[in-house]
């Protein structure tokens, strides 16, 4: 993906996301019972390896419902004030609804801490994006 990083990334570009009134990603929505998670992460502090943690989780409790996608340039110029990735970060973010699901920046915790983190993080992205397992 150009400027960012994504599993499937053909799936998700093409379409104009709106954030208030202004045209903010080419970042396509889900459909419903699906999920495209952002992944803003601190790749200076090695996080990848808790992205593809992640990652893994989620492949094998929802195969290919759930797409992550990491420091894509469209959606960090509507999150960072520099429009890069900011330091110590793995802010996860549905990306249909821009709800933060995870902050180690306010936790101060990476969920692939503990699998119960991982699942509970799993719960609110199936309840959130009706999901069925």
């Amino acid at each position: 993906v150009a400027g960012g990083r994504a599993a499937a990334a053909p799936a998700l570009r093409g379409a104009r996301l709106a954030r208030g009134a202004e045209a903010a990603s080419l970042i396509k929505l889900a459909p419903e019972g699906q999920a495209f998670l952002h992944v803003e992460l601190c790749e200076v502090c090695g996080y990848i390896k808790h992205y593809a943690k992640l990652s893994e989780h989620f492949k094998k409790r929802f195969g290919d419902k759930v797409v992550l996608m990491f420091n894509d340039f469209d959606i960090l110029k509507e999150v960072s004030e520099t429009g890069q990735c900011r330091g110590a970060a793995f802010e996860v973010m549905d990306v249909n609804s821009r709800k933060i699901l995870w902050t180690k920046m306010g936790t101060g915790m990476l969920p692939t801490g503990k699998d119960v983190w991982m699942d509970e993080l799993g719960d609110q992205v199936a309840k959130l994006r009706s999901i069925a397992e």
